[in-house]
């Protein structure tokens, strides 16, 4: 049974390279977005130039970039590259970049993407294992280039009275893509707004499941 799915919040953005998380459900069709970039607001310290009318565009993905920092328990070997212990849930996926810093024994410090997820704690790099390595952590950090992988739909601008209005009679597919951890999937979705300001944003959308 389709189930109307709407929310309705403000966004406060003070950098513009910043992606904003929603809550949202996990899986759902996209049928109607209406933002509001309000009037700015003089905590965001925006120039004289950045009325609330300007034009802005929205992009909306349907994962997470970068992610709390992981400690890492051991770094050993799997075939000749870094098997690496988390000491909590890593929520990574194969093909993920990570940057660990901190680590003792080998010099592992650097952007490693994973090439093996073995469990929630565990995952296989491309780095190449020297020695032994201990402690540190590791960072959850996407490229920018990729980006675009995750893209929910085309970019979206805004009017010229400041409001972006947009809608399909069937939707767009949206499933979060997020890595799964011990608490399941994540209720998110994530938007990246042009300009820093005070936003007003109405989702609509339509789910099968209850609780999505």
């Amino acid at each position: 049974m389709a189930i109307p799915y709407q929310r309705t919040f403000y966004a406060s953005v003070s950098d513009a390279d910043v992606v904003v998380p929603v809550d949202f459900a996990t899986k759902a069709f996209i049928t109607r977005l209406r933002i509001v970039r309000l009037a700015v607001e003089a905590s965001l310290s925006l120039s004289v130039s950045e009325a609330p009318d300007d034009l802005f565009t929205l992009d909306i993905y349907n994962r997470a970039f970068t992610a709390a920092a992981v400690n890492i328990d051991t770094i050993t070997q799997r075939d000749a590259f870094c098997l690496i212990k988390f000491q909590a849930d890593h929520r990574l996926a194969v093909g993920d970049t990570i940057a660990v810093v901190g680590t003792g024994g080998g010099a592992y410090g650097g952007m490693h993407v994973v090439t093996a997820v073995l469990d929630r704690f565990h995952v296989v790099t491309n780095v190449h294992f020297t020695i032994n390595g201990y402690g540190g952590i590791a960072t959850l950090t996407i490229p920018i280039e990729e980006y675009p992988v995750y893209e929910v739909m085309a970019q979206q601008t805004s009017g010229a009275d400041g409001v972006l209005r947009w809608q399909a009679s069937y939707g767009i597919a949206w499933v979060n893509e997020d890595a799964e951890g011990d608490a399941g999937k994540l209720r998110k979705l994530y938007l990246k707004f042009s300009l820093a300001g005070r936003y007003k944003v109405s989702i609509t959308g339509i789910t099968e499941y209850m609780h999505a």
